[in-house]
């Protein structure tokens, strides 16, 4: 009979990079095989969230789903064990829907105390047999816990399946090997490609009254269960709509229109959607003549001005000899709370919401200027719109006579930003699920006056 793995034995394995290090770089990123050093580079680079590293773990459980079905596998035991096997189905499904705001960390809590307790209870014969299954119900364990380790669901449930496909505890490398590649898989299906962040143009969003939300919204909820994944002919449909609404980024269409596999948290199904998560949301430039869209990441200053000086090249696509825009004309930076921009001494400055008047602010040096979601950046003849996908309800507003507005104006006129976690607290009360919102006002960073969501509550935006 086959023996049980020791609790954590799968956690413990150790894994490098095909570069030798135990993280990636922008050319080991598409094609490395196992998720450790993936999840190492997302946390260390700030490109991840609970919500997307929670389904993930999700999507590694399913695809051992056949291993948590108590009916199938194990008829023969007692109702006490049966019971457990169905809690730990239910243990997957409950962290999906924590991801998504729709549990509660108490009714997350409640699952893993009966969990943790209940692997070792003598009377149950899952410390004794059947392997496979033992490790896979480590794996849903791990999946609710908190903080998540997703490293640990990944690759107890590498081990699960390889357990499952060996002999006498032995687990198959060929199938271990299989299954992190296959988790690779659903982490680029998840993050996308970090080192290229992209996102979508709110005016291909509202086309033709939000189209294309309403089928990204029908491709996360119409799935295939149990394994999770998302219809692909749903997701062409959305390739489809965008394509038609004027978007042209290779990325989002090819990764729609490819074979998979796709789950929830599908990196262009939640652009879609306004669930970009975590401290990477997204906030971009629009050039308002040309429609270009330029992501802000955090911590990467971006510079403005012509040729290879700039990573914006206004240069290349002036209809004229536009010279009044210089080399490095300014720089923007996003620091996960406001956006400020610096002139760097150009010839004619740089403006922010000017008009032909003359009106507006001049960025002067060395203080530098705050640039607020919906400002009209004016780098010379040209204009950058500062926007976001992140959205503020009017229900939310008027909740409780309009308490969250009270709440940052208080906050901002006050300077005394330590209560912004209840204020994420009385978000979630009024009906936010938005992972950015929240994630935001929970990180523990540092807040100032220009934050964006007080801005946002406050209408200063």
């Amino acid at each position: 009979m086959d023996t049980r793995a020791e609790p954590g034995y799968a956690a413990n394995w150790t894994t490098e990079g095909t570069s030798g290090e135990k993280t990636v770089t922008e050319a080991e990123w598409p094609n490395c095989t196992d998720p450790t050093p993936l999840l190492e580079f997302l946390r260390t680079s700030g490109g991840t969230s609970d919500r997307k590293l929670r389904l993930f773990a999700v999507a590694c459980c399913r695809r051992i789903w056949h291993l948590l079905v108590a009916e199938e596998h194990h008829r023969y035991w007692h109702k006490d064990e049966l019971e457990y096997w169905r809690r730990c189905q239910e243990a997957v499904v409950l962290a999906e829907r924590f991801a998504d705001g729709e549990a509660t960390k108490r009714q997350l809590a409640a699952v893993t105390a009966y969990l943790r307790p209940a692997f070792y209870d003598p009377r149950f014969t899952v410390e004794l047999s059947f392997s496979a299954a033992a490790v896979a119900t480590e794996a849903a364990r791990f999946a609710t816990e908190l903080p998540l380790n997703a490293e640990g669901v990944a690759t107890e449930a590498a081990v699960a399946a390889a357990l499952e496909a060996g002999t006498h505890a032995f687990p198959s490398q060929r199938v271990l090997a299989a299954k992190k590649k296959s988790h690779c898989d659903l982490l680029r299906d998840i993050f996308g490609n970090p080192f290229h962040p992209v996102t979508i143009s709110p005016t291909v969003l509202a086309w033709k009254d939000e189209l294309v939300v309403r089928l990204a919204q029908a491709a996360y909820e119409e799935r295939h269960l149990p394994a999770g994944t998302l219809d692909n002919g749903r997701l062409a449909a959305l390739a489809d709509a965008l394509e038609e609404a004027g978007c042209t980024d290779a990325d989002i269409l090819g990764h729609l229109r490819g074979p998979g596999p796709h789950v929830r948290g599908c990196w262009p199904v939640d652009l879609c959607l306004g669930k970009t998560k975590g401290t990477n949301m997204a906030v971009w430039l629009e050039w308002v003549e040309k429609g270009k869209v330029f992501p802000l990441v955090r911590g990467q200053p971006v510079v403005i001005g012509r040729r290879h000086y700039a990573d914006i090249d206004t240069y290349a696509d002036l209809d004229t000899d536009m010279l009044v825009v210089s080399r490095r004309h300014c720089e923007v930076h996003w620091d996960g709370c406001r956006v400020w921009v610096h002139d760097l001494n150009s010839r004619y400055g740089t403006y922010i919401n000017c008009n032909h008047f003359g009106d507006g602010v001049h960025v002067v040096e060395p203080e530098g200027c705050l640039l607020r979601l919906g400002d009209i950046l004016r780098p010379g003849p040209v204009r950058f719109l500062l926007a976001t996908s992140c959205r503020i309800e009017p229900p939310w507003l008027s909740w409780h006579d309009g308490l969250l507005v009270s709440m940052a104006r208080q906050m901002y006129d006050s300077r005394d930003f330590s209560d912004i976690p209840v204020l994420a607290d009385a978000l979630e009360e009024a009906g936010c699920a938005n992972q950015d919102i929240l994630s935001h006002c929970r990180s523990g960073g540092e807040h100032v006056r220009g934050c964006w969501l007080l801005d946002l509550l406050m209408g200063k935006s």
